[in-house]
């Protein structure tokens, strides 16, 4: 075992940088991070292939606690921390703050393992929102006590036994992937690693091309009785690569996000300079973050809120990020209708060619799988406790402007235990949606086949039937 502390405060705790045809065996060694930072940076790695090891991260990522009326004139709620939590909490190292950024109803399973529970689900995001806190912390109480304004949500019920609170959310990923520098990330393979109570993402950044992941196990921590969740995040999460992505013979254990979230955005253009060919653009909806948004000759569409295709362009050369959100790039010809207020999507970073099979996974309060790219394969996978729909082929530009071209896609012989329990959520185990940016449906998804699947446990709202 490695205890491992960043070289600076809530600084990267080790960096993999310019290895080309290599092979990291970790021989069983067990990584500890000790901040809620990020653990492995990678960046400007080919043909990288890192195996047999554990990656753990450090805090408490939720506790159990239950509601409590404070005042029932204006339905005030606050929640207690189970006693036996308490001493686990981690404090923020900045503000001395315990933070709490969601809760939702939980139980017992047979294992007598603290979890989701299918059954009456609820959740709220009490704190998401930047510089707000409905929550504040009393150490001497081990309570979460309301702030003037917060009033619960209509259907919270204060009655519920349980509630698991969380404490972390995208704070320190596990591997964080760079593309930014060199040649980029290329053909890496992550073989036979667990890892366990990371309070972030397990696996999240940008690729040039080519990830493998084998054999993995995101589990909760088995030395801490009382640890609820694995990942406080989305579990794998690729946000613009060329593709050639394939997940396989893997666990996800219990966590609070997406299990897997493959993706490109489509950006706005806000800056047009004719004379140089170049454009300016900033991310449409979520405020997305990439460190290299092209590279020379990638090949990128323009198009206007209607979904209109009206230029297509190419990169001369590769794109220059001025900031986290802006980038700049060039074209070899710059069309007449590159407007400010336009939409810019690279085709190349779409995100196509992604396999996922024979995976087992097991329990979020978000959905498994997203389908938002082209050439997409979903295959013999297990799952269950799903509080969303197991899997979603989604392009909407009303959200997050997530999703360039979701086509070609294979769903066959998966299993679907327990899938949309969650109230505020499709009751569905594959949902397709696909929305303009006003919202309404469009008909864009298209060469879907489902063959081969079995629904075991699904269970309609209202009935207690399979």
């Amino acid at each position: 075992r490695f205890s491992i502390d960043p070289a600076v405060f809530c600084g990267r705790h080790h960096k993999l940088e310019g290895l080309t045809d290599c092979e990291i065996d970790l021989n069983d060694c067990h990584l500890q991070f000790n901040q809620v930072s990020p653990g492995i940076v990678i960046e400007d790695c080919v043909r990288v292939r890192l195996t047999n090891g554990t990656i753990q991260g450090t805090s408490q990522i939720a506790t159990i606690g239950r509601p409590f009326e404070t005042d029932e004139a204006i339905k005030r709620v606050g929640f207690e921390v189970l006693p036996e939590f308490r001493g686990q909490l981690q404090i923020s190292p900045i503000t001395g703050e315990v933070p709490l950024l969601t809760v939702g109803t939980s139980g017992r399973s047979m294992e007598d393992q603290w979890g989701l529970v299918p059954r009456g689900y609820f959740e709220w995001f009490v704190n998401r929102e930047p510089r707000l806190n409905r929550f504040y912390y009393e150490h001497s109480t081990g309570k979460f006590l309301p702030s003037s304004d917060q009033i619960r949500p209509v259907g919270f019920d204060s009655q519920v036994d349980s509630l698991w609170l969380l404490h972390q959310n995208n704070s320190g990923h596990g591997f964080l992937l760079d593309n930014e520098d060199g040649r980029g990330i290329i053909d890496l393979s992550l073989v036979d690693l667990t890892f366990r109570n990371i309070p972030g993402m397990a696996i999240a950044g940008q690729i040039q091309r080519g990830l493998y992941v084998s054999n993995c196990r995101f589990q909760k921590d088995d030395t801490n009785p009382l640890a609820i969740f694995a990942i406080a995040s989305d579990t794998i999460h690729i946000n613009a690569s060329e593709g050639d992505i394939v997940v396989e013979d893997t666990i996800f254990d219990a966590s609070l996000d997406d299990k897997i979230n493959i993706k490109a955005n489509y950006w706005k253009i806000t800056e047009v300079n004719p004379i140089e060919h170049t454009l300016v653009v900033e991310p449409a909806g979520r405020k997305t973050s990439l460190h290299r948004w092209g590279t020379d000759a990638q090949r990128s569409v323009i198009i206007d809120h209607e979904l209109n295709q009206i230029a297509t362009v190419q990169l001369d050369g590769t794109s220059i990020r001025e900031n986290g959100k802006r980038h700049r790039i060039k074209l070899i010809d710059r069309p007449s209708v590159a407007w400010r207020g336009n939409l810019i999507a690279n085709v190349d970073t779409a995100g196509a060619r992604i396999v996922i099979r024979n995976n087992r996974f097991r329990e979020t309060r978000s959905q498994a799988i997203l389908v938002q790219g082209s050439h997409f394969v979903v295959q013999s996978n297990q799952f269950d406790r799903i509080a969303g729909p197991a899997i979603r082929v989604h392009f909407g530009l009303n959200e997050w402007y997530e999703s360039i071209s979701p086509r070609n896609i294979l769903i066959e012989n998966n299993q679907f235990g327990d899938c949309g329990f969650a109230p505020s959520k499709p009751n569905v185990a594959i949902l397709f949606q696909q929305t303009d940016v006003n919202g309404d449906p469009i008909s864009l998804i298209r060469d879907v086949r489902l063959r081969g699947n079995r629904f075991t446990q699904f269970r309609r709202r209202g009935s207690a039937g399979n």
